[in-house]
């Protein structure tokens, strides 16, 4: 009797998610899946009740950025004839108001975690076949959407690459066809090669969450921007430092009124490819000089926010350079400012590279005043470095935990620390996870991933007690979801050049 009743139970619940699969032996049909709008209220525990045999995990499939998945589900499906695997994403949602958890973080995947894309994937052997299967897909997209248009409007890690790619929409739904090719996986660890034919790909997914499109009219999502890096002078957190720095009492006018002018051109600058000028190159070097002349005559506190303010912006604004026979501005921009005293070294690339010594100054000179603990929270968060080429190691992680813990233990209370501190922990839990490739075997890191897992959820925890900043919260919020979770992601401070 029971066993009558959990197939009566089974069957209403397939049939309730237009799938089949618990209702007899032949795989469901997924066309109708990719070719419908998502329901974004669908949550994963909702799901799992209506497509029992799907199996959960974390990795997501062929091209689907990983960054904020919270859970997949898949499950052997049916498309256009042959069968595939389904997939089901389910992201992190957004951050609530105030960015609060909820008290039962044990089911938070269940309740919270929602419906975004649905992937179907094909592996197949030889070039043939996947071509005629991607031509027998088409066939049947263009009959539910029409003719689409061609090009795979998506980003993820490999869907460049992609051939035979069309694309539909539906409402919010973006429905992508794909063939990727054949690659050789090598795990570097045990040796072991996994060879991967060609994967025929349809990929549903809303266009405004997560994924990413990359059409004229819906400009691409930086996939991952939640993720948190402290790289650039952009960044919401760098800028407020600079601003600071610049306001700070006691910098020179003409350090100031030249560096603004700098600031200004860089800030304004939205091409990806910064240009230099000759005339820029010289309101900075007004500023270096007299930085270099003034510094020594300063009280502490001006003399650290003085460097402090100028190297900021020769970073921002010639922190790379290309070599000589790359960049004929660069070239000028390297040669002018490297002749008006500031440091440079070849690094790979080949590239010159600016290595702060004012900003390690700045913090060595008053690391109590307002610069110099600004110079500490920005070389914590490029892990306690300024050289080139994992000069100092790759573990900088490592450092960032003595660093910062050093500073909190000593009373230093800004949530910024707590932030990097929690970062760098959660480095070690991915490194475990075999975030660092060929540079970390996840050996090494196997005993330490579970309390530095601890570690970091109790410091990003304590950073969103005090954290101001919407974007920064949100970092926060969405890696302290990720730890809960269980899941990992690419390291902060680990060097993988």
């Amino acid at each position: 009797m029971r066993l009558l009743l959990r197939t009566f139970a089974v069957g209403l619940a397939c049939l309730a998610s237009g799938e089949l699969v618990a209702c007899s032996n032949t795989p469901p049909d997924a066309l109708n899946l990719v070719t419908q709008v998502i329901d974004t209220s669908v949550s994963l525990g909702a799901w799992v009740k209506t497509h029992p045999h799907d199996a959960a995990g974390f990795d997501p499939p062929t091209g689907a950025p990983n960054e904020s998945v919270c859970r997949t589900a898949n499950a052997t499906s049916s498309l256009a004839g042959s069968t595939v695997t389904r997939y089901a994403l389910f992201y992190i949602p957004d951050p609530p108001p105030g960015e609060a958890f909820p008290s039962d973080t044990a089911h938070f995947a269940d309740a919270r975690c929602m419906l975004r894309a649905v992937w179907t994937v094909r592996e197949v052997n030889d070039t043939a076949t996947a071509r005629q299967f991607a031509d027998t897909v088409e066939r049947a997209l263009i009959a539910r959407l029409g003719a689409g248009r061609p090009g795979a409007e998506i980003s993820g890690l490999g869907t460049g690459s992609w051939q035979r790619a069309r694309t539909w929409s539906t409402g919010t739904t973006r429905i992508v066809l794909g063939v990727a090719p054949a690659n050789v996986d090598r795990n570097l660890e045990t040796g072991a090669i996994t060879r991967h034919g060609q994967r025929v790909i349809v990929a549903a997914y809303l266009s405004r969450h997560g994924v990413g499109s990359v059409s004229a009219d819906d400009p691409p999502t930086i996939y991952g921007a939640s993720h948190f890096f402290l790289d650039g002078a952009d960044t919401a957190l760098e800028r407020m430092w600079i601003d600071s720095t610049l306001a700070a009492p006691g910098i020179p006018t003409v350090v100031v009124q030249n560096l603004q002018r700098v600031l200004s051109h860089v800030r304004a600058d939205t091409s990806g490819r910064l240009a230099h000028s000759a005339t820029l190159d010289s309101a900075l070097v007004r500023a270096v000089v007299a930085t270099r002349d003034s510094a020594t005559h300063l009280a502490p506190p001006a003399r650290a926010a003085t460097l402090l303010a100028a190297d900021f912006v020769i970073n921002a604004y010639a922190g790379t350079l290309d070599a000589d026979t790359i960049s004929i501005s660069d070239t000028r921009t390297h040669r002018t400012l490297r002749a008006a005293g500031v440091d440079y070294v070849d690094a790979q690339g080949p590239v010159f590279v600016y290595t702060r010594p004012w900003l390690w100054q700045a913090y060595h000179t008053d690391s109590a005043s307002t610069g110099g603990h600004i110079a500490f929270l920005e070389l914590l968060s490029h892990g306690w470095t300024t050289r080139p080429d994992c000069a100092d190691g790759r573990d900088g992680y490592s450092r960032v935990i003595t660093e910062g813990e050093a500073a909190l233990a000593a009373g230093d209370t800004d949530p910024v620390i707590h932030l990097l501190v929690g970062e760098a922990y959660r480095d070690i839990y991915s490194l475990a996870h075999g975030t660092g490739g060929r540079y970390a075997q996840t050996a090494d890191y196997a005993a330490k991933a579970a309390p530095a897992r601890r570690s970091a959820i109790q410091h990003l925890l304590m950073a969103l007690r005090t954290l101001h900043g919407r974007s920064l919260r949100e970092a926060a919020w969405n890696d302290t979801v990720r730890l809960i979770l269980g899941a990992h992601a690419e390291p902060s401070f680990f060097c993988l050049y």
